[in-house]
């Protein structure tokens, strides 16, 4: 339940990069991008690609390395949405037993943020 969001959004970041080089005719190493291993919790740290050839201009470098991480972000936020449509779910079937089981994460650490809190305050009123 935890990894296929990390692998979508790793995937959408990469699929952003393959987009723009193929558009913009920027060589990239292969089609699927190398995976980087890591030893611990998460199976990985990630991908990468290489570019082989140089952009024809500045403008296609910097669309091929803004589009990755826009849809990264994108896809890392809609999961984040469902995520909290799922929690806020979870708590109106069952105000107790059901909402045990989600992950915790005290609210205090998603209020350092301004955009947590405000979300938070959007999702579960106040």
């Amino acid at each position: 339940q935890v990894l296929a969001p990390i692998l979508v959004i790793l995937a959408s970041h990469e699929l952003g990069h393959i987009i723009i080089a193929k558009k913009n005719k920027i060589e990239t190493t292969s089609l699927i991008p190398t995976f980087l291993p890591m030893f611990g919790n998460l199976p990985l740290l990630g991908t990468l690609t290489r570019i082989k050839s140089s952009p024809q201009n500045f403008n296609s470098l910097f669309d091929f390395a803004l589009l990755g991480p826009l849809l990264g972000f994108l896809s890392s936020f809609l999961f984040l949405g469902i995520g909290l449509f799922a929690t806020k779910a979870a708590m109106e079937v069952d105000s107790g037993s059901a909402a045990q089981y989600l992950p915790a994460l005290p609210v205090s650490v998603l209020n350092l943020s301004t955009l947590g809190g405000s979300l938070m305050d959007y999702f579960f009123a106040g």
